[in-house]
């Protein structure tokens, strides 16, 4: 089967919530409202989650200097780099605030 098949026979649904465009001010300081408010989940603090962590920390640094730029990204994990991309994009517009803070955490 080729991509152009699969593509037709399984079509991707677009994303819900597309972001309207770049985030206001108050859009993101209530943005990294929220990301605190997650950063503070007792299951944050299981090793479990300890990338989901490391991306939201750096989530947050990115929100609050203005980073758009993925080369600033210093996570070390996949999935912490993964989201911090997140942040910038949300930065930018091309990404909502529920996929940004949306990330599902493991529990015990």
């Amino acid at each position: 089967m080729t991509n152009n098949e699969i593509v037709q026979e399984f079509p991707i649904q677009p994303l819900i919530m597309q972001p309207a465009g770049p985030p206001t001010e108050e859009q993101i300081e209530e943005t990294i409202a929220l990301l605190y408010e997650r950063l503070e989940s007792p299951d944050m603090m299981l090793p479990i989650n300890a990338f989901v962590r490391e991306g939201y920390e750096e989530a947050v640094d990115i929100l609050v200097d203005d980073i758009k730029d993925y080369r600033r990204i210093s996570a070390k994990s996949i999935q912490g780099r993964a989201i911090a991309v997140l942040a910038c994009d949300y930065l930018t517009g091309n990404c909502s605030r529920e996929i940004l803070i949306g990330v599902p955490l493991k529990h015990d």
